[in-house]
């Protein structure tokens, strides 16, 4: 499993991966395209540095993460971040054979994955709940520290943020 994947951070409970091999980037498709309302995202114009992050628990992958560099300057500028210093979770979902075994892991995956995003020295973290996906009341966010900080422009989203420098 490791020698697949590059271990970029390691956790409490676990630890954060990136995926580099075509067969890994598969199987992360899959997951992501059964567990995500939204799927797999393919190769987006608009996601700079995107990263494919898988959190690893006891050998098994437990919760994926698209991300990629923020890109919306209005919101980062608003809430006083710098943009091109910034993070956007685009997708995230929790494969079940997981919940099944180790219980609910999204907000520990997301500690996680803010703890890597502080450990680089980014700036902050963004990420949008949509009304027809189970995330929408944010409890995820904000039971790992997100602040709401607004809504999309078409209402239909909730704008959150964790914010690592001031």
């Amino acid at each position: 499993m490791g020698v697949n994947m590059l271990c970029i951070y390691q956790c409490e409970e676990g630890a954060l991966y990136k995926i580099i091999k075509l067969k890994d980037r598969k199987r992360f498709r899959k997951l992501m395209d059964r567990y995500n309302i939204y799927g797999y995202i393919g190769g987006a114009p608009y996601t700079p540095d995107r990263r494919d992050l898988v959190y690893v628990k006891d050998g098994d992958w437990c919760y994926l993460f698209i991300i990629h560099r923020f890109n919306n300057p209005s919101v980062a500028i608003r809430n006083k971040v710098n943009p091109f210093n910034s993070w956007f979770i685009r997708r995230m979902c929790m494969v079940e054979e997981c919940r099944d075994k180790y219980g609910d892991v999204a907000v520990e995956a997301m500690k996680c994955l803010l703890q890597y995003l502080k450990h680089i020295n980014s700036d902050a973290v963004f990420s949008i709940a949509m009304q027809d996906d189970i995330r929408w009341s944010g409890a995820v966010f904000k039971k790992s520290g997100f602040k709401e900080i607004g809504r999309t422009a078409n209402g239909k989203g909730k704008w959150f943020m964790v914010k690592f420098k001031s």
